[in-house]
């Protein structure tokens, strides 16, 4: 049975994994790690497309929806991000660079991050096929914190 799985989802920063972050230095990145059966690897020219979301709980609302779409260049067990961490502070994807909105009340400075992955078969010239194969995460929590700028 051919079956796409995020095996875990999980927030960084510039340095490691993280759950608290600041809103104008720390980097926030949104990460899941993904496995593929091997029979889904061996359907014709397989790829995946990833959405990740960022959820807002108080109204369960998505804030944040990027998509992905790929290949299988890493094999059946990888791992996708989504944020810049790298190049110092000019360069992070902050929370603030996401557009979260964290203030003015503080139980607001907390968010979910979700993943969803579909699997597809390339067809050529009839184009891709939606496979049976797709997964939704479980919700992984962080906050923000509660810092003001007048």
């Amino acid at each position: 049975m051919m079956d796409l799985n995020i095996t875990r989802v999980h927030t960084n920063n510039q340095s490691g994994e993280a759950t608290l972050f600041d809103p104008y230095s720390d980097a926030l990145t949104l990460v899941m790690d993904i496995s593929a059966t091997a029979d889904l690897m061996a359907v014709q020219a397989p790829r995946w497309s990833a959405s990740f979301q960022i959820i807002e709980p108080k109204t369960n609302a998505v804030v944040v929806h990027e998509n992905w779409f790929d290949e299988f260049h890493w094999g059946p067990h990888f791992w996708i991000s989504l944020g810049r961490s790298w190049g110092g502070v000019a360069n992070y994807t902050t929370p603030k660079a996401w557009g979260l909105i964290w203030a003015p009340v503080p139980s607001e400075a907390v968010f979910g991050f979700r993943g969803i992955i579909k699997a597809h078969s390339w067809k050529g010239e009839q184009g891709l096929e939606s496979l049976d194969a797709f997964d939704v995460s479980a919700t992984h929590w962080f906050r923000v914190k509660e810092i003001f700028t007048l």
